[in-house]
């Protein structure tokens, strides 16, 4: 009988604690495969959208058919206000030239303009000086003296103004009149 008391205390000491826990099965391994497919496709749409982004365009238009677009939306004005329209028209003109021939000609009267330094120095400009002080004085006129233009008078600025553009286009490559 004196074997049972033995024994108990065996068996009360091989009890393992309560807080630890058998061996831990070990980490299963990372799937780096799908991770690089990621990276990759991440990389691969960054290289496409740069190269989207700076693919070759179609040639743009021209800063003279620029000009002339806006020179046409400028016709639903002529109805209504002529002197608005006449307006218009004369800034766009003056954009133009600065557009073109890096002209600082929106704080210059006509006379100013067309005498400057700056207008002399331009030969391909000489050959439009008449075409342009006509074209300039006409709408001085309408906008400053409160002449109010006929339909004929509007057409004829306007037909100036597209002639003048026109003629002074420029080629593709060496910006000098075609």
């Amino acid at each position: 009988m004196k074997q049972n008391p033995v024994q108990t205390t065996v068996q009360q000491t091989l009890q393992l604690p309560h807080d630890i826990h058998g061996a831990i099965a070990p980490a299963e391994p990372v799937q780096w495969l799908p991770w690089l497919a990621v990276a990759a496709l991440t990389v691969l749409s960054v290289v496409l959208f740069l190269l989207w982004r700076n693919r070759k365009r179609t040639p743009e238009q021209t800063l003279e058919d620029q000009f002339l677009d806006r020179l046409d939306r400028l016709h639903p004005l002529q109805k209504s206000a002529a002197c608005r329209w006449v307006d218009s028209a004369d800034n766009l003109l003056r954009s133009y030239l600065e557009a073109r021939f890096s002209l600082p000609g929106t704080r210059q009267t006509t006379s100013e303009f067309i005498h400057s330094a700056a207008f002399s120095r331009l030969p391909a400009l000489r050959e439009f000086q008449t075409e342009l002080q006509r074209c300039r004085q006409q709408a001085d006129l309408i906008k400053f003296a409160r002449h109010h233009p006929d339909s004929t008078e509007i057409q004829r600025l306007e037909r100036t103004i597209r002639s003048f553009i026109e003629r002074s286009r420029t080629d593709r490559h060496g910006g000098r009149p075609c």
